[in-house]
């Protein structure tokens, strides 16, 4: 009589039997406790890693599906190292972020890159700063473009509303 059954076998009635594969070890015949080379602990079963579950990674060093670190919705190779965000999150450069970097606006969730001639935007049509132009209502102008009833203001970079006393400025 055994004390324990050995690696690769579990106790079924105070007898051992073999774990069944891709199971290395195991508690019963369908709750693994480790896995085969190649393949990875994930709830009590062993998977490849393209299968492991949503929001988890390969560990490809504990040989388990790991969980993604929030903000990260999913993630490869590490759990921070994200391929989608959690709501009210964007994407950029494998991080999840509250507000995307300067010259980008969030469009999807995904942080996205202004157009120029706007520097800074809150999306692909309406600018908040221009590059070296003049901004009026989410629109960026060359100075001699200022709509009618304004004028390019070189201390601001905006198309400012002329004095109302002026029929043109």
């Amino acid at each position: 009589c055994l004390s324990s059954c050995p690696a690769g076998y579990f106790n079924s009635s105070d007898n051992c039997s073999l774990c069944i594969s891709p199971c290395s070890t195991c508690t019963s015949s369908s709750s693994c406790s480790s896995c085969v080379a190649d393949t990875y602990l994930a709830n009590s079963t062993c998977v490849n890693s393209s299968s492991c579950p949503s929001g988890t990674f390969a560990n490809t060093t504990a040989l388990t599906c790991d969980s993604c670190q929030s903000p990260c919705a999913t993630c490869y190779f590490s759990k921070s190292n994200c391929s989608t965000c959690i709501s009210s999150y964007a994407y950029y450069n494998n991080t999840c972020l509250s507000t995307c970097p300067s010259a980008m606006y969030a469009s999807s969730s995904i942080c996205v890159s202004c157009v120029s001639p706007c520097y800074n935007c809150s999306s692909s049509t309406f600018c908040l700063s221009c590059v070296s132009t003049y901004l009026y209502n989410g629109t960026c102008y060359n100075s001699s473009m200022c709509p009618s009833g304004t004028f390019a203001n070189t201390t601001s970079l905006t198309c400012d509303a002329c004095d109302i006393s002026c029929s043109t400025c």
